[in-house]
């Protein structure tokens, strides 16, 4: 099992470099603000302040304690992954276009940078609707933007 585990982790780090190569750094995929606090209390902060814009926390993954559970010798700082979603605004782009579906709950990635110190990532739809050439589209990847920012901006 073990040898298993380690042949896949080359596996991932394989695709990750592939991936990595792909990159575009001039298009900002993600949005971020690095805050003080406790972990559990910044989550509950961005989960409040997400669902007074709208959104809804759908899925939560603490990968930290999934992966610490599977795999021997790993210690990793708090990660979570949230998955929100404004079933409105969902609504609307599933309607224009129904394979949106993959992209579709909005990833929010909460991690300990160290003791007290929490980075709040969000995914920038803008970066990914634009590839759509979709107007409707376009605009709803720019509101929802707009509404990730104001919650960073709060924190």
């Amino acid at each position: 099992m073990k040898y298993f585990i380690k042949i896949s982790a080359i596996v991932i780090l394989f695709v990750l470099t592939i991936s990595c190569e792909r990159y575009d750094k001039k298009k900002n995929y993600f949005i971020n603000k690095i805050t003080r606090g406790n972990f559990e209390e910044v989550t509950k902060q961005v989960t409040r302040l997400l669902e007074e814009s709208g959104f809804s926390v759908v899925t939560e993954l603490d990968l930290h304690t999934r992966i610490m559970n599977n795999q021997d010798d790993v210690v990793m700082k708090p990660y979570r992954i949230l998955g929100t979603c404004n079933a409105s605004i969902a609504y609307q782009n599933i309607l224009e276009e129904e394979n949106i579906g993959v992209f579709i709950p909005c990833k929010v990635l909460i991690k300990e940078i160290d003791f007290n110190t929490i980075e709040v990532v969000f995914i920038n739809p803008n970066a990914f609707m634009e590839e759509f050439n979709n107007d409707q589209l376009a605009t709803s990847a720019k509101d929802v933007t707009d509404i990730f920012k104001s919650v960073l901006e709060v924190l």
